[in-house]
This record gives structure tokens, sequence and C-alpha cells, in this order.
């Protein structure tokens, strides 16, 4: 039987924000059978116009459509943004894989996002 565990991400402090990623990412691996998945990050431009949220496609030969995918956004200054920036906002994410490609969504829970993110995700 499945559960479903809801944690709002942006109620954490950054340390606590990393614990649980790599909560998550261990859940994962555990229940996928893909121990020894590598985390990888890139950074995503969600434009300087606010918008509640966007999809964005990023580039990764090792997706394929059948890949199953989790990740967060990561607690590490993205260009042109201040670190304590992240602190002020709440992230839902979700994965669509495709031949040597991928779409986030990710949206504002807490009001609009703005301008650039670095992800961490994982693949298998």
């Amino acid at each position: 039987m499945a559960h479903l565990i809801r944690i709002n991400k942006g109620d954490l402090l950054g340390k606590e924000r990393l614990k649980m990623n790599h909560m998550l990412k261990n859940l994962y691996e555990t229940s996928s059978g893909s121990a020894g998945v590598d985390d990888k990050e890139t950074e995503i431009d969600v434009g300087a116009t606010p918008v509640s949220e966007a999809s964005i496609a990023v580039t990764d030969a090792d997706v394929t459509a059948a890949s199953r995918m989790i990740g967060g956004v990561a607690y590490k200054k993205p260009t042109g943004k201040d670190l304590d920036e992240l602190g002020m906002d709440s992230f839902d994410l979700k994965f669509e894989p495709g031949a040597g490609t991928f779409n986030v969504r990710i949206k504002g829970l807490e009001g609009s996002i703005s301008d650039k993110f670095i992800i961490w995700y994982s693949n298998n």
C-alpha cells in the first residue's frame, strides 16, 4: 500500500530542507530498487516576469520516456538571486520525462515565482 506524505518544504530551513531532499531520494531509491542513482543539478529560468507556475524544458541524454524521476529545488544560490530568497518560497515540482529531455513543471505554493532556480533531480 502506498502512503502519501505531504510536507511543505518551504517551512523548513536550509539544512532541514537538504535533509528532507536526501530523505526523499533515499526513500525513492529504496522503493524503486535503484540504489546508486546519482543526483544531477541544473539551473532553470522561469523568466523575469512573476508567474504562478511554469514549464521548463531540460536536456539530459540519460532521460528516457520511461524514466522515473524525483527532484526538488536545491538550497544553492542561483545566478542573480540571494540565497535567503529561497527560504521565502515553497514549490511544487513535477517531472515529465521524454527521450533525452524532460519538462519541469514548477509551481509557487505561496505566490508568484520568477528568475532562476537550481534544481536537483534523480532519474532511473
